[in-house]
C-alpha cells in the first residue's frame, strides 16, 4: 500500500510523469510559399547575375580605356620622335570607334537584360535571350580590345621592334 501511495504522489507531483502532460514530438508543418514567390526568387537571382556580368563588362571597359590612353600617348611620343605612325593612327581611329561601340553595347545591355528578366515568356526563352545578349555584348568588348592589340602591333612595326 505504501508503494501505491508513493507512486500516486509522484504521478501527481511531477507534471512530466502525468499522462495528460506528455509532450508529443511532431513533424514541423511544411512551408507553403505563396503563388508567384518562386518567380520572384528566380528573378532576384537572375538580376544579381546580370549585375555581376555588368560589373565585369564595365571593369573590362575601364581597363581597355586605360590601355587606349597609354597607346595614344605612345603614338604621340613616336610621332615626336619622327617615326611614321600613320598606319597606327588609322588603326587607332578604328579602335576608338570599336571602344565607343562597346561602351554603348554595355550601356544598352543593362536595360535590355532588365527588360528580358521582367518580360513575359517562359524561363527557357528568357535564359536563351539573355545568353545571346551577353555573348553579343562580350564580343563587342573583345573586338575593342583586339583592335587596340592591332594598334600596338603597328606601333611595334613603326618602332622597328617587329617586322
Amino acid at each position: 500500500m505504501k508503494i501505491v501511495i508513493i507512486a500516486l504522489f509522484l504521478a501527481l507531483a511531477t507534471p512530466a510523469l502525468a499522462v495528460d502532460n506528455v509532450n508529443v514530438v511532431t513533424q514541423p508543418a511544411p512551408v507553403v510559399k505563396p503563388l508567384g514567390q518562386g518567380k520572384m526568387l528566380v528573378s532576384a537571382r537572375a538580376q544579381a547575375k546580370i549585375d555581376l556580368i555588368t560589373r565585369r563588362l564595365e571593369n573590362a571597359l575601364v581597363r581597355i580605356e586605360s590601355l587606349s590612353d597609354r597607346v595614344s600617348s605612345r603614338i604621340a611620343k613616336m610621332k615626336e620622335a619622327g617615326r611614321d605612325v600613320s598606319q597606327a593612327e588609322a588603326k587607332f581611329a578604328e579602335a576608338s570607334a570599336a571602344l565607343a561601340t562597346a561602351k554603348s553595347a554595355v550601356a544598352a545591355f543593362t536595360i535590355q537584360a532588365s527588360t528580358a528578366i521582367n518580360g513575359e515568356g517562359t524561363l527557357g526563352a528568357k535564359v536563351t535571350s539573355l545568353r545571346q545578349l551577353v555573348t553579343d555584348t562580350a564580343a563587342k568588348v573583345k573586338a575593342a580590345h583586339q583592335s587596340l592589340v592591332a594598334v600596338i602591333t603597328e606601333l611595334k612595326v613603326a618602332a622597328g621592334v617587329t617586322q
